[in-house]
């Protein structure tokens, strides 16, 4: 179930599908700007579709956990600029163009840090994406492990799905699905985390070295 490069907001949505048991049909765009970027819209409607499935943990909103997918409705297009996302305290954003693959940072606490930090943003979104996943998970049932290596020694289906990806931090961000129901990102701490009671605490058992969430 990697990801591909041609296709990550497809494989994405098969993630997303596999992990929450959902099924994404009928996908309509014609509510956005159509100058906006095709993988934010299609951010925006994984996010409506599963605000309305209710997959999201104490939250009407699905990408909101670390950092923040700014609302469609908030959208403040000034000179075909305009943020996109921000982290929760704001201490920056990112912005994009319409009709623009390209992403920037904008650092509210050092704005010398200020700076285009990714010209793809499909693999930007699916970071994002990947990351705010995982801390869904994390907050109902999840585990911080110590390193991934005792994952994956523990785990003979460990696949690798996104991995050594850019983001905001200096680390770079990983991914790895287990049994296609269990969710491991690397960013600078692993976090292993599921919805599936059985399998979260058969994992846990295997895991030498963890803390609860």
């Amino acid at each position: 179930m990697q990801i591909q490069e041609e296709n990550v907001i497809l494989g994405l949505k098969n993630i997303i599908s596999s992990l929450f048991k959902v099924n994404f049909e009928n996908f309509d765009f014609s509510k956005y700007r159509q100058d906006l970027p095709h993988s934010l819209k299609e951010l925006y409607e994984i996010d409506a579709f599963m605000a309305k499935h209710d997959c999201s943990y104490e939250t009407i909103r699905f990408f909101c956990n670390i950092d923040r997918l700014v609302p469609y409705e908030n959208l403040k297009i000034e000179e075909n600029s305009f943020v996109f996302l921000h982290e929760n305290q704001h201490n920056w954003a990112c912005k994009t163009k319409l009709n623009s693959d390209e992403v920037f940072y904008e650092d509210k606490v050092e704005p010398q840090n200020s700076r285009i930090i990714e010209t793809k943003i499909d693999d930007f979104l699916t970071t994002f994406a990947l990351q705010e996943i995982a801390f869904n998970f994390k907050y109902y049932m999840g585990l911080e492990s110590e390193n991934i290596g005792e994952i994956k020694d523990n785990f003979e289906q460990c696949e690798t799905i996104w991995s050594e990806k850019e983001f905001i931090y200096s680390n770079p961000c990983s991914f790895y699905l287990v049994d296609e129901e269990c969710l491991v990102t690397f960013a600078g701490m692993d976090i292993f985390a599921t919805n599936n009671e059985e399998k979260f605490n058969f994992y846990k058992k295997k895991l030498k070295h963890y803390n609860f969430s």
